[in-house]
Order: structure tokens, then C-alpha cells, then sequence
């Protein structure tokens, strides 16, 4: 716990700086006590040339302002995806041949980054609905002592939605009957 603030350091009990601005060529810097990690603020040319301001943070036992760009956990001089909408979802398998899908709204006016994991039916080979693959999902199923294609599981991006699909293919292989459960994260580049 701090026990000395004033408007450039805030200190712990025993006299080491946690935060300061003490030094004119830089911003807030936060200590771990052995190295600055966190850099917030005023860097001359820190987060690109001409670009003076923002924040980074170095991997432990690595000094913020003279890290190298592989020493740094982040920096906002790099764009970053972020998690905006996550959710899960479930799919009727359809009949052989045939495509079954749920659209899920984004709005966003761009089409954003997908990831996705898929959980077949209970009954494959070697996997269940305790198991997960992301996406694409390809089902092998077993029929008449060979393994054959029988499912395939997808996601398709546009500026609106995002539609996950289960198609069924020639196989009639019993494992991909059922509901398929899939769960989702979609991301947008946060720095645009």
C-alpha cells in the first residue's frame, strides 16, 4: 500500500516507487520494484516514429522504455483484436446431403475475425461432446469397417452475420446424427 503520493510518485512503505513521472522524458511508469514494466504516456518516438504518446507493458525482468518489441507482453503502437460478442450455440444435424445452420447478428458493418469451436453428437469414434476441434470440423464416420467422410462443420463471415453450418455428406455413418453444440468469440481489430 502506498503511503506517499504527490502529483509525480506514489511510493510503498519502504521509500520504492510503484508510479512515477519523474523524469520529463517520459510518462507514468509502474514499477515492479526490479524493473519499469508499464509505460503510460509521453515516449519520444517510443510507439513509432512521430508517435509520442500511448501505453506498453515488458515481459517480467524487462525495463519498459528500453525493452525490445519481442520483450513487450503489449504495446498500443500495434493494433490488438478484441473479443467482442462470445456466445455458443447448437445445430440440428440435417439429412444426408443436406446443409443445417444458425446465423448469429454482429452488425458491424465489416466482416470480423471468427474463432470457433465445434462439438459433435455423443457417438463418434473417438471423440464426443467432451472433445472440441475449431473450426472448420471434418467428422469421419466409420461405416462398413472404413472411416468415411460424413460431416463437415463451418463458419462464414460477412459485414452482418456470422453463419455456422453442419453439412451432412454421403456417408450415413449414425455419429454425426444429433446436435452439434459450437461456441464462438468474434473479434474486431480495436486500433482502426
Amino acid at each position: 500500500m502506498a503511503d506517499y503520493i504527490n502529483p509525480h510518485t506514489i511510493t510503498d512503505t519502504n521509500g520504492n516507487y510503484l508510479i512515477n513521472n519523474d523524469d520529463p522524458t517520459s510518462g507514468y511508469i509502474v514499477s515492479d520494484n526490479n524493473n519499469d514494466r508499464i509505460l503510460i504516456g509521453f515516449d519520444k518516438d517510443g510507439f513509432g516514429s512521430n508517435n509520442d504518446f500511448g501505453m506498453k507493458i515488458s515481459k517480467q525482468g524487462f525495463d519498459v522504455k528500453t525493452a525490445s518489441n519481442s520483450n513487450l507482453i503489449m504495446s498500443s503502437a500495434y493494433n490488438m483484436l478484441k473479443i467482442i460478442a462470445t456466445g455458443t450455440g447448437v445445430i440440428t444435424a440435417p439429412a444426408v446431403g443436406d446443409v443445417s445452420y444458425v446465423d448469429v447478428t454482429h452488425g458491424l458493418g465489416i466482416r470480423p475475425v471468427v474463432i470457433a469451436f465445434g462439438y459433435p453428437p455423443a457417438g463418434g469414434q473417438f471423440w464426443g461432446p467432451d472433445y472440441s476441434t475449431s473450426f472448420p470440423v471434418v467428422f469421419y464416420g466409420l461405416t462398413a469397417g472404413l472411416y468415411v467422410y460424413d460431416s463437415f462443420m463451418q463458419v462464414q463471415v460477412s459485414s452482418t452475420i456470422a453463419r455456422f453450418s453442419v453439412s451432412r455428406g454421403s456417408s450415413s455413418a449414425a455419429g454425426a446424427v444429433g446436435t452439434w453444440t459450437f461456441q464462438y468469440y468474434i473479434m474486431q481489430e480495436t486500433a482502426v
